[in-house]
């Protein structure tokens, strides 16, 4: 008696389950988040078939069923080979989540996406994840800023990350307020946290993600990265000495506004002191401070401390001498 054979079907389907689960294992998070999130979009498969916790061996079952001359395993990584750019484009913002932030709110300021439909699913709700999402599910980007270059394929994917990434490197290159933020006590950071949120210069996430406001010196530090930057378009790098030096007018001005609540806390400006002037000082102080509706007292400190900390204090914040 010759041996037993199984079916034909039963051998063939078999040997795809195992090439489909062979392919899949070589597949990063965000590939099996792209690959459920399309089959989703473009077969009858909801995301009740396919758990964000257990997505590859989902997603091994349903290919399997779906497998047919469209729905592949093949045609799944021909199709991802021109949607998602590799993991290398991203390896400047993994693990850097003041970098994240910033680059979300460039993106969401100048671009909108499609087929919203499942990126909370697959897709983690923070800024990566959404950046993830917008470059690996989008054919096209959307343009909804006036300085936003057009993304039609996946060159232009390419050339968009690395764009922002110079100008982000750019940014950081001539910033003066790293360090201070890092040094700060709790005081200093809830300070300035509160006051970017006061002056509408916090950086806006919208409903589209959820912050993690247990990193709020990164928050703080991305905030501070935008200043002046909203309206330059993404691919122009290079940050010019005009706008340099306006960031780091809008930055003292912070600074000073610092510097000022903790003098005003220590008492000093209730301290008696003549300090004799000439008469032309006398009368340009009073001018000042008439324009700007303060006391004369009140704009000479100012003038003291804004002239003190451009002179003798450090980027850092600390005394030079």
């Amino acid at each position: 008696m010759p041996n037993y054979q199984p079916p034909r079907y039963g051998s063939s389907n078999h040997a795809n389950k195992n090439k489909i689960e062979q392919k899949l294992n070589e597949f990063t998070d965000r590939d099996l988040a792209w690959t459920a999130n399309y089959i989703c979009l473009h077969e009858p498969i909801g995301p009740k078939n396919i758990s964000p916790n257990n997505v590859k061996s989902n997603l091994i079952d349903i290919l399997q069923k779906l497998s047919n001359e469209k729905m592949t395993i093949d045609f799944i990584i021909e199709i991802k080979r021109h949607s998602i750019i590799a993991d290398s484009y991203f390896d400047w913002l993994r693990n850097d989540y003041r970098a994240q932030v910033f680059t979300y709110s460039l993106l969401v300021k100048n671009y909108d996406g499609a087929h919203h439909d499942y990126r909370d699913i697959f897709y983690t709700y923070d800024p990566l994840g959404y950046i993830y999402w917008l470059f690996d599910t989008q054919v096209k980007f959307y343009k909804i800023g006036k300085n936003a270059t057009l993304v039609n394929d996946i060159s232009d994917k390419q050339k968009l990350i690395q764009s922002i990434q110079r100008k982000w490197l750019s940014i950081i290159k001539n910033d003066k307020y790293t360090a201070w933020v890092n040094e700060s006590d709790n005081e200093r950071e809830d300070w300035i946290y509160k006051h970017l949120v006061r002056t509408s210069k916090i950086l806006s996430t919208g409903s589209a993600i959820v912050i993690d406001h247990n990193k709020k010196t990164e928050l703080i530090l991305a905030s501070l990265d935008a200043i002046g930057i909203e309206q330059l378009a993404i691919q122009d790098y290079e940050i010019s000495q005009a706008i340099i030096d306006s960031r780091k007018i809008s930055i003292d001005k912070i600074k000073r506004a610092w510097s000022q609540k903790k003098y005003n806390n220590a008492g000093k400006t209730k301290r008696p002191y003549h300090l004799p002037l000439t008469k032309i000082s006398r009368e340009r102080l009073k001018k000042m401070a008439t324009i700007e509706k303060k006391s004369d007292t009140a704009k000479l400190n100012e003038l003291i401390n804004f002239f003190y900390e451009s002179e003798y204090i450090n980027p850092q914040g600390n005394d030079i001498f």
